[in-house]
């Protein structure tokens, strides 16, 4: 599992997160644009935070990437590592 550190706000390392499984998947961008049905510039305009994102997308593109979303919540004070 990837734990982001919250040096970052939610968006930025959620964005991260995103580019680093479309990288490690080997698609090209716009091919996994059109197989969730998005234009590789909207595809492009949410890593880039130009618009939001949308987690119906997001858990579209990361199955196609081979991956599943899997949200988790914890205490304030919690140190992950």
């Amino acid at each position: 599992m990837k734990i982001m550190k919250t040096t970052v706000n939610s968006r930025e390392a959620f964005r991260r997160l995103l580019v680093a499984e479309i990288d490690a998947s080997g698609l090209f961008q716009s091919t996994l644009a059109a197989r969730v049905g998005i234009t590789p510039k909207h595809l492009s305009q949410m890593i880039t935070g130009k618009v939001g994102l949308n987690f119906d997308i997001v858990d579209r593109l990361l199955v196609e990437c081979g991956r599943r979303l899997v949200l988790a919540t914890v205490p304030n004070d919690e140190v992950i590592l």
